[in-house]
């Protein structure tokens, strides 16, 4: 049996050429971990999420009818209400999620079964306050029932490797930044993206996360600018040191998040 193993994304940019080509490469790089964020959010946090609250209506069906905080009704299934869930819950989350998968990607294991098991504490860690608020009156709506909390945690940890799959496969797909037309294209995401990231994910992080660990992401952003910065320059590896403070803030923001993840399920259940 082999292991099929992905070379890191900033490996693939050239350490030689012109600085235009170096920055259509990190262009390409930011246009392809955004969208694959915004595509895995769209199918796991939209449609995942529409099966999540069908099996909460299975699974305590004295709930049926009853209206959640958000105003949607228990059991009840509707094209408008389909349509806000991935407008809301997928679109949204994956425009968090590509923002903060952008940040931290170059930091992740180059192979990707590596990547892929990374990845799921990071989606516990970064996304789970996000959709699993302790204090939130669902819970109580619910029977804080085990199985359905389970079943959003279960959500929560597939979106990591979601990402990880769409990004290696948009990668190895996408034209390369040399073409004048995907070049426009990929700015034009990138655009979009850090509007996005500026005025959703910012404030996102801002209202779940502590401030500690959005220090730690601070730090992550930090190392990942001075990381193109870089490769600008031709320089194809980051340093040692820069690779070391990366990683240890990385791991540092994902250890604080999924302390914050645990207390959150844990009032969700009715134990804290």
């Amino acid at each position: 049996m082999t292991t099929e193993s992905t070379p890191r994304p900033d490996a693939l940019a050239p350490a030689t050429g012109d600085r235009t080509a170096r920055l259509g490469e990190i262009l390409r790089e930011i246009a392809t971990g955004g969208l694959a964020g915004l595509i895995a959010g769209l199918v796991v946090g939209g449609v995942g999420g529409r099966l999540v609250m069908r099996l909460a209506a299975i699974l305590v069906p004295e709930t049926t009818g009853l209206t959640t905080e958000n105003g949607n009704r228990i059991g009840t299934i509707t094209p408008e209400g389909t349509v806000l869930l991935v407008i809301f819950g997928g679109l949204l989350s994956g425009v968090v999620a590509g923002g903060i998968w952008v940040v931290i990607r170059p930091w992740l294991p180059p192979a990707r079964g590596r990547r892929a098991l990374a990845s799921v504490p990071i989606a516990l860690a970064f996304a789970t306050p996000l959709l699993i608020e302790g204090d939130n009156v669902d819970f109580a709506i619910l029977g804080r029932d085990p199985v359905v909390i389970s079943a959003l945690l279960a959500l929560v940890a597939m979106a990591g490797p979601a990402i990880v799959l769409v990004d290696d496969w948009l990668a190895h797909r996408l034209p390369a930044a040399s073409h004048r037309a995907a070049l426009v294209v990929y700015v034009l995401i990138t655009a979009v993206g850090l509007v996005f990231t500026m005025f959703i994910t910012v404030p996102a992080l801002l209202q779940s996360a502590s401030a500690i660990v959005l220090l730690a992401i601070v730090g992550v952003g930090i190392a990942t600018l001075l990381r193109w910065a870089g490769r600008l320059e031709g320089r194809s590896a980051p340093s040692a040191t820069l690779e070391r403070i990366a990683r240890a803030a990385l791991v540092a923001a994902v250890a604080l998040g999924l302390g914050t993840t645990a207390l959150d399920v844990l009032g969700a259940l009715g134990l804290r």
